[in-house]
């Protein structure tokens, strides 16, 4: 598998927003959230995939039975095609807390289908989700990466 330029830490995953001016509102409406860690890599056909890095206990992605080292596939109908950070990011803020979702993965080379019910995100998650996307917007931009505090 050959890694992708950028590897992507997605601490607690997953919010529905409109756009990132709603994530830096006040608005505390609920958000969804996965409860992994992901890195992104693209495959030598050039199919994206997501590294499972962790997995929060008790977690949405705990519960559904996601373990650290799965490579996810698709979600849902999506597969992971083309497209930077931001659009799999994007793709994600789409769903809502208490939807589920196919997720197809691969473990220890052989492929599963598991259904995550997305939880809501912990207010102490908020900032990292935040400082995530807006890093994957910079690297769209081209814009240098600044380091996170």
């Amino acid at each position: 598998m050959k890694r992708a330029l950028l590897i992507l830490t997605i601490l607690c995953a997953v919010i529905a927003i409109e756009g990132f001016a709603e994530i830096a509102s006040a608005d505390k409406k609920p958000l969804p959230w996965l409860g992994m860690g992901l890195r992104s890599f693209r495959e030598n056909s050039g199919q994206r995939v997501l590294h499972v890095d962790h997995v929060v206990a008790g977690g949405p992605a705990d519960r559904a039975g996601v373990h650290p080292g799965d490579i996810i596939v698709s979600f849902g109908t999506a597969i992971l095609k083309a497209g930077d950070d931001l659009d799999f990011l994007t793709f994600l803020t789409q769903h809502k807390p208490g939807e589920r979702v196919a997720v197809r993965l691969v473990r220890h080379g052989q492929p599963m289908s598991l259904v995550i019910t997305f939880g809501e995100m912990p207010e102490e998650a908020r900032a990292a989700w935040q400082r995530t996307f807006e890093a994957a917007r910079r690297k769209r931009a081209g814009a240098p990466s600044v380091a996170a505090p």
